[in-house]
């Protein structure tokens, strides 16, 4: 299938010798990892598994046993971090930056580039609706790329060409084990909220994808314009 050849040409890591891989134990992740494991072991990579405890919800531990479980099944190395902030508010954005900065560390210590993280194409939609709510400019309204740094490390998200549906058809296929978030139908935050709608809306959720490829693509334009304007001045 494409989803299981998707790493195989992968420009943005075919000539990296160690990779990390970003998985929470979520049936996205954990499909990725089950990828990245035969495509190591393909090109003999080093795989590096970081998952991260947020410290937030009882099955949190769980969720992390069953990454090290098989990460240990696959012969893969795996590195836990835990989290012991507990902010009071935007606690998922903070959560999120936090995970990002632990886990470049770690691989800035490794002398490790790349990390692999498992957003799809249902992500980009997810995040673009939330950037027109908060009224985001240009460049928020290209949310995901296929490829990019934060925190000095690259971030190379293979799965955005495929849907959500793709991904369960994938893992249930392949009997690939995981655990489904319950905070994703916690209406008290707005993604989830968001997620729920999108799902019973999926022309939506398709005309969302397609627009913010839309803006990338004007923003990929801004940034060459932006660049050659300093080249002449």
């Amino acid at each position: 299938t494409k989803i299981s050849k998707i790493l195989d040409n992968n420009i943005f890591i075919g000539k990296e010798d160690c990779i990390a891989i970003g998985v929470s134990g979520g049936v996205d992740s954990m499909t990725l990892l089950n990828i990245a494991s035969i495509w190591a072991k393909k090109f003999s990579k080093k795989l590096v598994v970081l998952t991260f405890n947020h410290n937030l919800r009882k099955e949190s531990i769980k969720e992390v046993q069953l990454v090290q479980s098989i990460s240990k099944a696959l012969q893969v190395e795996c590195k836990s971090f835990i989290w012991k902030e507990k902010p009071s508010r935007a606690i998922l954005e903070k959560a999120r930056i936090a995970r990002y900065k632990i886990f470049s560390k770690y691989c800035k210590s490794k002398n490790i580039n790349s990390l692999l993280i498992a957003h799809t194409a249902d992500d980009i939609a997810e995040t673009f609706a939330i950037r027109i709510i908060k009224k985001s400019n240009l460049d928020g309204l290209c949310p995901l790329a296929q490829q990019r740094k934060i925190f000095d490390i690259s971030i190379v998200r293979p799965l955005l060409g495929f849907r959500k549906s793709d991904i369960y058809e994938y893992a249930n296929y392949h009997k690939i084990k995981y655990n489904e978030d319950p905070s994703n139908k916690n209406n008290r935050f707005l993604r989830s909220r968001i997620r729920k709608y999108l799902e019973q809306e999926n022309n939506l959720s398709t005309n969302l994808i397609r627009a913010s490829s839309i803006f990338c693509m004007l923003r990929k334009t801004k940034d060459n314009f932006v660049r050659e304007k300093f080249k002449s001045y």
